[in-house]
């Protein structure tokens, strides 16, 4: 009995798409961010995903990239968690 023959089940992978942000990009975003922190404090609820648009816009324009606003904000949100719980032991701060 040949394997070929036997009909296979649909497969989905529930794995969410990987975004690769580089140092550079990173560092490109903790600017624009902080650059514009009052601006940010200042908006409404409804107004600040535009605000992430905006950003995500000057990132993907300068690193020829397809983020989404979701994307850029989320990852500003995991670099503040990180920043707030530290690094990992042994790993030190730049100087």
């Amino acid at each position: 009995m040949a394997a070929n023959n036997i009909p296979q089940s649909r497969t989905i992978n529930y794995n969410q798409v990987r975004v690769l942000w580089t140092d550079e990009k990173c560092l490109y975003l903790l600017n624009q961010r902080m650059a514009r922190n009052d601006e940010y404090w200042k908006l409404d609820y409804r107004n600040k995903m535009e605000y992430w648009r905006s950003i995500t816009v000057k990132i993907n324009n300068c690193f020829e990239t397809r983020f989404m606003a979701l994307q850029t904000k989320q990852k500003w949100k995991n670099l503040l968690r990180e920043y707030l719980i530290g690094r990992p032991f042994g790993m030190k701060y730049p100087e």
